[in-house]
């Protein structure tokens, strides 16, 4: 999973050349990417993907990856079955091959959660693309998603699953797609503003959706008070939307967590909905993801020993969260002022930017992405191996730890059986009692490092184990205090931070560091005034 080549000379990482010790470009090719030494060595931490390691863990039962059976056996078109070939698809996760015959075989509403990266887009992609009729085009599956960011990769997906079936269209309907002369195309993923918006203008005609998907539920459910009744924002805009589609349509919801205050609207968004959890929130543990603490005196020694970790260690690409939009700009200032290039998440820039941003980070331009919590769900980058919690995540009142952020947040690493590493950094009481209360919410120990150079051994120690229990249907109703899903006091109020960032930006990298990400051209303003709607939404979220 994790190469560490350990060598008393830097390499440089665009030609491999071997360089000597304290070079800062190649004389081979002139690039000043290279790996950067510490003590007379220098560590290489590259997320890789290990088949024989995915197989164990496909035959595991207790694993969230285990393969219940093979696609061929649960029942996918063939011209489905081609798309998943080609993608390198072999076996369905847990989710995958519980959930799917459900979607094929009937109609049933679902409500599914499972943790990050374990194939929940892949289950409802396919899910919703057999039951596409070709030959109607006819908008006739729709998907909600909460940022553009998260619609545009949904899409991508989807796009692909669906490459080998002829004449199917597929779009993504986000600020900045232009609807004016009607959507067509049989499945359509969006961001709930920009459907509603098309939806009054007449473009978009929900007559034959016979499948409304959303994907990260819970947080598309929220109202503005952190409560799931439907108040405001997307999930009025999200009920909106379904009311107006055929009564009889199929409503799938997907999320790697529940909390307490959003379920009782999720089973009004999704009557009578088959329920599957893998696991519930209670012993949800992400085992592929090592978690670790650092014990720091104040705010200077947490960036400095932020700055030896990237010194010390060569990661491929890592996201540091922070919790406003004024920390992720000084946290760039300073990692600029220190020669690193980092991608910044940013609520002021236009959705052009954004995406541009996003592209550079998923095409591994920018390894550094500092950022908030609006990519905290649903970005799936593969060679994302390090999740660092710079600040620590707090629900709206600033002093509950917010449980749900936190899984999220570090479930941008160790996607689909890849392993990661979680870092937190903490640096006053409050966050210390912070990381306490999560640590005991999720009956996991997380080790504490003492040094930047220990990093490289919670690599080698990297476990494989997990503590989740069998997939089983999960009562969503069980009152407080009662079932699995009981929630603690205070569990499952996302922070709602008005500075919270959505939008990004660069920082330009001088003259070392990780490469540097593409230059980005200015903007025009939002062309919508809906896309702040639900930028606010999520940063409340």
């Amino acid at each position: 999973f994790f190469r560490f080549d350990m060598d008393s000379h830097p390499t440089c990482n665009s030609c491999g050349n071997k360089l000597p010790i304290g070079a800062k470009f190649c004389a081979e090719c002139g690039s000043s990417d290279i790996a950067t030494t510490a003590g007379g060595s220098s560590i290489k931490i590259q997320s890789g993907f290990d088949e024989d390691k995915l197989r164990q863990l496909q035959e595991d039962p207790s694993q969230p990856l285990y393969a219940l059976k093979q696609f061929e056996d649960i029942g996918l078109p063939e011209d489905l079955l081609n798309g998943i070939r080609m993608m390198g698809w072999k076996n369905p996760s847990r989710i995958q091959g519980a959930v799917l015959p459900h979607l094929l075989h009937g109609n049933q509403n679902v409500i599914g959660q499972s943790q990050s990266g374990t194939g929940k887009t892949g289950c409802f992609g396919l899910g919703l693309l057999s039951r596409i009729d070709i030959s109607l085009k006819r908008p006739q599956a729709l998907v909600l998603a909460p940022t553009r960011e998260l619609a545009r990769q949904i899409s991508d997906e989807i796009r692909r699953m669906a490459k080998y079936m002829k004449m199917m269209k597929i779009i993504t309907c986000v600020p900045g797609y232009d609807f004016s002369g009607g959507i067509l195309a049989q499945v359509v993923i969006g961001t709930p503003g920009r459907v509603k918006d098309a939806i009054d203008r007449r473009c978009f005609d929900l007559t034959n959706i016979r499948v409304v998907v959303l994907d990260e539920a819970d947080n598309m459910l929220m109202d503005s008070q952190g409560k799931g009744k439907g108040g405001g924002g997307m999930a009025a805009m999200s009920m909106y939307i379904k009311k107006r589609c055929p009564k009889d349509v199929q409503v799938l919801l997907f999320s790697a967590t529940y909390p307490a205050t959003v379920r009782q609207f999720c089973m009004a968004f999704a009557p009578g909905a088959q329920k599957f959890s893998i696991p519930d929130q209670k012993t949800l543990n992400l085992s592929y993801i090592k978690q670790s603490f650092v014990m720091l005196q104040d705010e200077e020694a947490k960036f400095e020993f932020l700055m030896s970790v990237y010194e010390f260690c060569d990661i491929n690409q890592s996201v540091i969260f922070v919790n406003t939009r004024e920390a992720a700009r000084n946290l760039a200032e300073k990692m600029r002022a220190k020669n690193f290039s980092v991608a910044l998440l940013q609520a002021e820039m236009p959705w052009e930017q954004r995406d541009q941003v996003v592209e550079s980070f998923r095409t591994s331009r920018t390894r550094v992405l500092i950022a908030t919590n609006v990519i905290s769900r649903g970005l799936d980058v593969v060679l994302v191996s390090v999740v660092v919690n710079y600040e620590m995540p707090y629900c709206r009142d600033r002093v509950n730890p917010d449980y749900e952020t936190y899984i999220h947040r570090i479930g941008r690493c160790g996607r689909f059986g890849r392993p990661g590493i979680a870092i937190n950094l903490i640096s006053t009481q409050k966050d210390a009692q912070c990381l306490d209360s999560i640590q005991k919410h999720y009956a996991i120990d997380m080790r504490e490092m003492q040094e930047a150079a220990s990093f490289s051994d919670v690599f080698e120690e990297q476990a494989a184990e997990t503590t989740e229990e069998p997939l089983e249907e999960e009562e969503f109703d069980a009152p407080q205090g009662e079932g699995e899903y009981a929630a603690q006091e205070g569990f499952g109020e996302n922070a709602a931070q008005e500075d919270y960032a959505e939008a990004s930006e660069v920082v330009p990298k001088e003259e070392a560091g990780p490469p540097a990400a593409p230059e980005v051209e200015e903007a025009a303003p939002h062309e919508e005034s809906q896309e702040g709607v639900e930028a606010a939404e999520v940063e409340k979220n």
